[in-house]
């Protein structure tokens, strides 16, 4: 079974309306950039949500 490396990233999320900057680490496999872009799209499509950055650690 192959291993593969996670990596860290913090994720800034900005809820509407409120001002409410919430910082999130999650962890993902290491992942292609189309991947990782679809995933920023899939985040910036929640209605109540604005990504504010992703951060690599």
């Amino acid at each position: 079974m192959k291993k593969f490396p996670i990596l860290s990233y913090g994720v800034e999320v900005l809820q509407q309306n409120t001002g409410i900057v919430y910082r999130v680490e999650i962890q993902l496999k290491n992942i292609s950039s189309e991947e990782k872009n679809a995933l920023i799209q899939h985040i910036q499509s929640l209605p109540e949500v604005t990504l504010i950055k992703l951060t690599k650690y």
